[in-house]
């Protein structure tokens, strides 16, 4: 992160600056206002739309570094 914040998925899929427009789709995708880390990891849907969250970003992947 550019903004020197400890690396923890919950900053990187919850308030990461520099994923601000992905999350933006996740929540229209999702019809959801808020993300929580329970909806995104603990529901179909949320799973799904963090695969392709993390797809789009390649937060946590080899080519992210």
């Amino acid at each position: 992160c550019s903004y020197r914040y400890t690396q923890t998925p919950q900053h990187l899929l919850l308030s990461c600056r520099n994923y601000r427009e992905a999350r933006k789709k996740i929540k229209s995708s999702l019809q959801e206002t808020r993300l929580t880390m329970s909806l995104l990891l603990d529901t179909d849907r949320g799973i799904q739309a963090t695969l392709a969250f993390i797809q789009e970003t390649k937060v946590g992947t080899r080519k992210w570094y």
